[in-house]
């Protein structure tokens, strides 16, 4: 590879490092394998709706939590057509959170969106946080801050 190009990649290629490092990122405090959390809100996931939405029991109700920092293709909007890569970013956090897994949520200093869902960062049994390995995997693109 001639110097020229080296230069110009160099930049793509830390950024790229820098981004899978940091969405390696797991949660030592929250030790799920017991039903209980150190710090997290104990919930039930009930089902999921699309690649960044789920809905979660807990304080005693279904609640429907975005998971933070992720936007992925649409499936359920009512105004608009399910987009390229949509049900397989559904499908990924299925294969993630089926029914029934026990999670711990952290919320986010914005507890709710402009849709009334609950913002929060969801960690699984093996102290996964489940929006950094969905953005991992991709399906994804960074979320916009109008979410």
């Amino acid at each position: 590879m001639n110097n020229a190009r080296s230069r110009r990649l160099a930049p793509a290629t830390v950024l790229t490092a820098a981004v899978l490092a940091s969405t390696r990122t797991t949660c030592t405090g929250a030790d799920l394998s017991d039903g209980t959390t150190a710090g997290y809100q104990p919930g039930t996931v009930i089902r999921v709706v699309d690649g960044d939405t789920l809905v979660i029991n807990f304080d005693g109700e279904d609640q429907t939590v975005r998971l933070l920092n992720l936007d992925t293709p649409e499936t359920e909007h009512p105004d608009k057509l399910v987009e390229c890569l949509g049900p397989e970013a559904t499908e990924k956090l299925e294969s993630l959170t089926p029914p029934g897994t026990k999670v711990g949520l952290d919320f986010d200093v914005e507890r709710m969106d402009k849709y009334d869902r609950v913002l929060a960062a969801v960690f699984i049994e093996n102290q996964t946080l489940v929006n950094a390995e969905r953005a991992r995997v991709g399906l994804r693109w960074p979320a916009r801050r109008s979410v």
